[in-house]
């Protein structure tokens, strides 16, 4: 495919400045600054936003390939185009690479189809296996499905309350003892706490950060 006005070696050396992976394939635009093509992917199709990770400048395209020259000398036009997210491919194999990062494949059913959506296959995974995910973190975790843990009911509870032993870094889901719910991280829990209960200024200026259900005097 004669996309580049020119040769040389690309401009992607050492590991993503994102994730610390291998640069198997380069996510590039025009400021030149490399991430792999899996960071690239979560930005804009995850988390919906288009700047560069390293400069922060608005990235209005991208192109995915192996080996890439700077983003001037190559000719979108003549690229694979995927307009969503503005994304050019550099040939069929890269292209294949970013539709399998968002497929929602069921991980235990390898001869299986991908299902349409998420939800499609949340509902395999609950009748077939009895497996189920955390709503918080497919709420707030801008993660692929691939990536996406499942549990049985016991596991769940634990996963929620307690956290899950093979991740230290998860200490469970803070509860608000006043509605009983469940939020992702302290943080969340102190943005609802907030937002929808009563914090005290005069014992705060004493040193305690206490929340009541109304408030006190």
């Amino acid at each position: 495919m004669a996309a580049m006005a020119g040769a040389g070696p690309g401009p992607a050396e050492g590991p993503c400045v994102l994730c610390c992976g291998e640069l198997d394939v380069v996510a590039l635009g025009r400021c030149d600054h490399p991430i792999c093509y899996r960071c690239s992917v979560r930005m804009r199709a995850l988390c919906g936003v288009r700047y560069c990770a390293v400069c922060r400048e608005e990235l209005r395209q991208v192109v995915f390939g192996r080996k890439l020259p700077s983003f001037s000398s190559i000719a979108l036009h003549q690229l694979q185009h995927e307009k969503k997210y503005d994304i050019y491919f550099m040939d069929a194999e890269v292209y294949a690479l970013y539709r399998k990062l968002l497929q929602h494949e069921c991980s235990l059913c390898p001869d299986a189809k991908p299902f349409n959506t998420f939800a499609d296959l949340e509902q395999h995974m609950r009748k077939q296996h009895e497996l189920f995910c955390c709503k918080l973190c497919v709420k707030h975790l801008k993660i692929f499905t691939y990536e996406r843990k499942w549990y049985s009911r016991k596991d769940l509870a634990r996963h929620r309350i307690h956290g899950d032993p093979d991740d230290t870094s998860h200490r469970g889901h803070p509860l608000c003892k006043f509605c009983d719910e469940r939020y992702l991280d302290n943080d969340e829990l102190l943005k609802h706490l907030r937002r929808d209960h009563y914090f005290c200024h005069f014992c705060d200026s004493e040193g305690a950060q206490e929340y009541y259900r109304q408030a006190h005097h």
